[in-house]
């Protein structure tokens, strides 16, 4: 039985750009691959 309190976060950011620029970010395949495959990342 865990007798830690549970914690709760929350973690928000505010970007300065259009919401549809934001949305396309997440959508956009090639944008994604710069996120999240960038070269350091990929040594594998």
């Amino acid at each position: 039985m865990n007798t830690e309190p549970e914690v709760k976060v929350r973690v928000t950011r505010r970007f300065n750009a259009s919401l549809e620029r934001v949305l396309d970010a997440r959508l956009d395949l090639e944008m994604i691959d710069k996120r999240m495959f960038v070269p350091a990342v990929r040594e594998e």
